[in-house]
């Protein structure tokens, strides 16, 4: 790994956007040594072959933080699964976070996940969302444990009334896919982590401290699609008035300005001014490129045209602004989203409806099966290895598929090897995400969907219909381990952008809501 280029990421959810798909094929040719046809998919599994050892040889893992809490709860978002291996199989996990990352409750992270994958990949919620409360269990003990608050210019950050609201940035990214200047050499342009809008108002305070204002046409663009409301036009507009490398165009259009609010000054000096243009125009004065100037000024224009009617567009009146209104809440309408999923799944109720819909959509699907002989005649036909969570609902299905001449494994005392099947119980679902709440820190079993081709996650129906903050409360009161939320298979669109299911673990995902029989 020692060998891999030095190449900075272009972007902050996506670091390869800088590539095509075949010069990834030729880097994985030149430095790993392996071929591969230059397609997304077929470059993605080779990814995932050559990395995933590496995994499980591990000693020590290392994560980022995207929220915390302080009862205690990190929260970790991502689409590829990197993330879950990283924090689960070494020995030892090391968590790094900015000290901006913390959260007054962990019911206020309820508006944070409407608004970062929205705002980052366009998704309802990411593919995996990871919940870590104290210590991990591993088939050799707890799991070592260290959490790392950094600095590094924050505080300094946050003293300052004028810069502090940079701090709510949620590093989505969606200021970096509206900004001119990004498009044209993305991050390496910028010459530090944070890129963009976002990153000009950090340069000041995060190494490598710097002034990078001019890197920005102040078209607005990323104030306004910035879901948090950073106003990031006007700080980077207040930073522009203190640099020092503005001092010469500060001057001249403090001058400008000066002149242009006294319409007496303009209109005296307009004769002199135009003469000074068309005398540069004409002798080169490195003004080539600039629109020739009107024949007279808009004064004289607007002068001439005194008693006339106005015509066209110039009689047309502006637009009345709209009335103010409430905001709206970022919450769906729950009842009308479930009752237009029951118009396409008419069989089911309306949250099982829309349970169903969005996991369609995330790439997954819902089954119902009722006893132990009915999930294993459903598992018979499922790919085999077959390996089953040491669960009380599991221990009768294994009986029912020996009887079937199908010999499933338990996971107990150790980690599971490759499989082409695995069945876990889950904890619960959130209709209206599509996500499965799974334990991914309980010892053997947590590892199972790691290594395998397909997962099947059993729910009680009763734990099928949680929404978003009741799903949280659950995870409050759930104590230590790590609580994973699946919304479909884990995936990557790093490579052209082009969507791979199963980037890390499984490619299909399938949740049966399961009920013993009486």
């Amino acid at each position: 790994m020692s060998s891999w280029p030095a190449t900075p990421p272009a972007h902050l959810t996506a670091p390869a956007l800088h590539l095509n798909r075949y010069q990834i094929a030729d880097l994985f040719a030149a430095h790993l040594g392996l071929q591969s046809p230059a397609e997304p998919e077929a470059l993605a599994r080779l990814a995932t072959s050559y990395i995933k050892p590496h995994f499980f040889a591990a000693q020590m893992g290392i994560t980022g933080v995207n929220f915390a809490t302080p009862e205690g709860t990190l929260v970790l978002l991502e689409n590829e699964s990197n993330l879950r291996f990283t924090a689960t199989l070494p020995k030892v996990h090391l968590a790094l976070m900015g000290l901006e990352k913390v959260i007054p409750h962990l019911s206020d992270l309820e508006v944070m996940l409407r608004l970062l994958p929205a705002s980052a990949t366009g998704q309802r919620l990411t593919a995996l969302v990871h919940f870590i409360q104290g210590l991990k269990v591993q088939p050799q003990g707890n799991q070592i444990f260290y959490l790392v608050i950094l600095d590094n210019g924050r505080r300094r950050l946050a003293a300052n009334p004028e810069l502090a609201e940079a701090l709510y940035c949620l590093r989505c990214g969606a200021c970096l896919n509206v900004c001119p200047i990004f498009q044209v050499g993305a991050a390496h342009l910028y010459g530090r982590v944070y890129p963009g809008a976002i990153g000009i108002l950090l340069a000041p305070y995060l190494p490598p401290v710097g002034d990078i204002c001019d890197l920005c046409t102040q078209c607005g663009a990323c104030q306004e699609i910035c879901p948090v409301g950073i106003r990031l036009a006007d700080k980077i507009r207040g930073l522009r008035r203190r640099s020092r490398g503005f001092r010469r165009l500060r001057a001249v259009t403090t001058a400008a300005g000066a002149v242009l609010s006294q319409p007496r000054w303009y209109r005296a000096l307009e004769p002199a001014t135009r003469r000074l243009a068309v005398l540069a125009a004409r002798r080169g004065w490195g003004l080539a490129g600039l629109p020739a100037l009107s024949p007279e000024s808009f004064h004289k224009r607007q002068r001439g045209r005194r008693g006339k009617p106005l015509t066209g567009d110039e009689n047309q009146s502006r637009p009345p602004r709209p009335a103010c209104q409430a905001p709206r809440s970022l919450a769906p309408d729950g009842a009308l989203a479930g009752k237009l999923a029951a118009q396409e799944y008419p069989h089911l109720d309306s949250l099982t409806a829309l349970l169903a819909k969005r996991l369609g959509e995330a790439g997954s699907s819902l089954a119902e099966v009722k006893g132990p002989a009915d999930l294993a005649r459903r598992l018979a036909a499922e790919a085999e290895p077959l390996w089953l969570e040491d669960h009380p609902w599991l221990r009768p299905v294994a009986g029912e598929l020996e009887k079937l001449g199908v010999r499933p494994r338990t996971a107990q005392d150790e980690w599971a090897p490759m499989a082409g099947t695995v069945v876990t119980v889950g904890l619960g679902a959130i209709p209206e995400t599509g996500s499965v709440l799974v334990d991914s820190g309980a010892g053997p079993g947590a590892v199972l969907g790691f290594r395998a081709r397909k997962q099947i996650v059993l729910l009680d129906r009763k734990r099928s219909r949680l929404s978003l903050a009741q799903a949280l409360e659950y995870v409050r009161g759930r104590g230590p381990g790590l609580v994973s939320w699946l919304t479909g298979p884990s995936r990557t669109a790093d490579i052209e952008k082009v969507l791979v299911l199963g980037a890390q673990g499984p490619v299909n995902l399938e949740i049966v809501l399961y009920q013993e029989e009486a």
